[in-house]
C-alpha cells in the first residue's frame, strides 16, 4: 500500500468505457403505418462520460488521484430522449459496439504498490478477461493492495480476495464467487445488503423534491464513493457502503449519467 496521505488516494482503475450521449427533442404522436412513437429531434445533443470512464469524473471529483486503464475502441450508447414530460424520457436506446481488444497486461504500471487500491469497473465487453483479472487480483494481492469489482460476468471466481458490488440482477445470474471475498448487493431502493446485512438507503429531500430520474450510472457512482470513504476511513466498510448510498441518492435526482460533486455532498449535509 502506498504511503499517500488519508486525503489524497491514488487509485487504479481498470475497465470498459463508453460514450453515453443524448439527443433530445420531441415525441408527440404514434406512427400511423405501426403503433411506434415518431421521434423529432431538436438541435440539442449531450455526450458524458459512461462506464468505467463515469467511475473516473466521479472519483476524480471526489479529489482522488486516478490512474485510468481501458481500451481505445469506442462504445456509444445514444439515448433518444423525449422533452415536454414532468420527467425526461427515454424513447429508445441505440448502441455502437466495436469489437473490442482484450486488456495487454504490460499496460499495467510497474509500481503497483504505489497504489492505494484498484478499482475494476468490468462489463463484461471483451476488455477484460476471466485469466486477467486472475492475474490482476494476484498482482495486487502479492502486493496487499486492496480491489474493488463491480462486475458484469456471472463467473466472479477470478476476483480472489476482493471487495465485489454487484446489483440484484447480476446477483441472479452469478454462477460463481471466489474463495475469499466480502459481498455488497445493491438493491435499488431497499438501499444495499453486506454480508446478508441490509444497510437502508439514504433518505433525503433531494429525492422527494425531485423523484428518481434516471439511475443510468448510479452504480457507477456508487462504486466510486464506496472506495473513497473506505480508503479516507481506513477500512470502516459500513461507513463506506453509508456514502456510497448518499453518493447514489443524489445522481437518480438528476437526468443520466451524472458526476458526484463536493457542492451536492455539502448540499445533502444542509438538508
Amino acid at each position: 500500500m502506498s504511503d499517500n496521505p488519508a486525503n489524497n488516494h491514488r487509485i487504479l482503475l481498470i475497465g470498459d468505457s463508453c460514450t453515453d450521449k443524448y439527443v433530445f427533442g420531441s415525441c408527440e404522436r404514434l406512427s400511423p403505418e405501426d403503433p411506434v412513437p415518431i421521434f423529432v429531434p431538436n438541435q440539442k445533443i449531450d455526450e458524458r462520460p459512461g462506464m468505467s470512464s463515469n467511475v473516473f469524473s466521479n472519483m476524480k471529483s471526489l479529489g482522488d488521484e486516478v490512474v485510468h486503464i481501458t481500451h481505445d475502441e469506442k462504445i456509444i450508447k445514444t439515448r433518444y430522449v423525449a422533452e415536454g414530460y414532468a420527467n425526461l424520457r427515454n424513447v429508445l436506446r441505440v448502441d455502437q459496439e466495436p469489437q473490442i481488444s482484450t486488456i495487454s497486461m504490460e499496460s499495467l504500471p510497474q509500481n503497483i504498490s504505489s497504489f492505494d487500491a484498484i478499482v475494476i469497473s468490468d462489463y463484461d465487453k471483451g476488455f477484460l478477461t476471466h485469466d486477467s483479472c486472475t492475474k490482476i487480483c494476484e498482482i495486487a494481492n502479492n502486493n496487499e493492495v486492496k480491489v474493488f469489482v463491480d462486475s458484469k460476468k456471472p463467473d466472479l471466481s477470478c476476483f480472489e480476495n476482493s471487495i465485489l458490488k454487484i446489483n440484484q440482477f447480476e446477483q441472479s445470474r452469478m454462477k460463481k464467487l471466489p474463495q475469499k471475498y466480502q459481498l455488497i448487493i445493491t438493491r435499488g431502493s431497499r438501499g444495499a445488503e453486506y454480508m446478508g446485512e441490509i444497510i437502508p438507503p439514504f433518505i433525503n429531500r433531494i429525492v422527494d423534491e425531485f423523484g428518481n430520474r434516471d439511475v443510468c450510472g448510479a452504480g457507477d457512482t456508487f462504486l466510486s464513493g464506496l472506495v473513497h470513504e473506505y480508503l479516507r476511513t481506513e477500512g470502516d466498510i459500513r461507513k463506506s457502503i453509508e456514502f456510497a448510498n448518499k453518493c447514489a441518492a443524489i445522481v437518480v435526482s438528476k437526468f443520466g449519467t451524472s458526476q458526484i460533486t463536493r457542492d451536492d455532498l455539502d448540499a445533502l449535509e444542509g438538508r
